[in-house]
């Protein structure tokens, strides 16, 4: 007799089973509740999607709006799905997602960074001084993420579990995940933070001009992203607080945050493009051969504006300086 009581012993591993599975099932339900999220932002705003991003010409920074929001649905729908929520899986087949998780996650969360740096440009008025520092800052929050993704391939490990009908994440280990958590939760919060402080201020100054129907817009869409800063900064806690039983939950909000950003830098672009459209901006359609830009041009104006026309013109021009985002008169939106 070693002393130990046998049925003590199955009480806790018994425990310890009911915890992974109720801490699986949380799993399973938060990445099919972000999915059906971003489905159902995407069917409230098809008609809007359809009128400003399908039928207008495309642009690189349309393929970039397409790669951010149905890319990362796809990546949902396949790859996050089966890593949380295949039980039983091969061991060999958690290994393949694991790494395709990784690696294919950080293509498809470039464009949102893209999407803040190039709005914060075309605020600052799309001058050479707010190019390379925003450009550096886009890199940095890349390289974050870069290094994070890294860390956590290098050392995570995938083996057995002795628990039966548990979903892959509970067969992956790593030596550090705070550390890979830090480097790619904390430079993005921050990120969000120093762009929505720069949009802020370009938008007070733009206020105080009277220019007002593009600067509502713009700001209230920068303010959501920020408060969605506050998730990013939770899903750091999360996997710095929670160990031991539990710690099979520290990606609990990652799909969330994901899904709420895709969400918000997509409006950001409809909202704009829909405000500049509202405001009489329009694309050219010129019988010459398409460029690669996407040019914005005016509607005709009587040639002696009235006081509401010159406040709209005002607009119109506010409209153009916000919406193109490179030298000349391209459009990032």
């Amino acid at each position: 007799m070693d002393g130990q009581d046998p049925s003590a012993g199955m009480a806790e591993a018994l425990r310890l089973y009911t915890i992974a599975r109720q801490d699986a099932l949380t799993m399973k339900y938060t990445t099919v509740a972000s999915m059906a999220l971003l489905v159902y932002d995407i069917i409230l705003t098809f008609s809007d999607e359809y009128e400003l991003i399908w039928c207008s010409k495309f642009t690189w920074y349309t393929w970039m709006y397409m790669v951010m929001r149905y890319g990362n649905l796809l990546h949902m729908l396949t790859i996050q799905l089966l890593f949380y929520a295949w039980d039983n899986a091969p061991l060999s087949s958690c290994r393949t997602l694991l790494l395709l998780d990784a690696w294919t996650l950080l293509p498809l969360i470039i464009p949102l960074f893209l999407t803040l740096g190039l709005r914060a440009y075309a605020t600052c008025g799309r001058t050479s001084k707010a190019k390379w520092w925003l450009g550096a800052l886009c890199v940095i929050v890349t390289l974050a993420e870069l290094a994070g993704d890294i860390l956590w391939t290098v050392q995570a490990k995938v083996t057995s579990t002795p628990l039966p009908g548990l979903p892959c994440i509970y067969k992956v280990t790593t030596a550090s995940p705070v550390l890979g958590a830090v480097l790619q939760t904390g430079p993005t919060a921050a990120f969000d933070c120093i762009m929505f402080i720069i949009v802020a201020w370009k938008m007070h100054k733009s206020y105080l001009r009277d220019r007002t129907n593009l600067v509502k817009v713009i700001f209230r869409d920068s303010l959501w992203y920020l408060v969605l800063s506050g998730e990013t900064v939770a899903c750091m806690l999360l996997f710095i607080c929670l160990r031991g039983e539990h710690a099979a939950l520290q990606p609990t909000l990652s799909s969330e945050a994901r899904t709420m950003a895709i969400i918000v830098a997509s409006r950001v672009i409809l909202n704009v493009r829909r405000a500049a459209s509202n405001s009489g901006v329009r694309s050219s359609q010129d019988s010459a051969p398409p460029p690669r830009i996407y040019f914005i041009s005016y509607e005709s104006e009587a040639e002696t504006p009235t006081d509401t026309e010159s406040h709209r013109m005002s607009d119109l021009e506010f409209a153009r300086s916000t919406i193109a985002g490179t030298r000349g008169n391209s459009s990032d939106y």
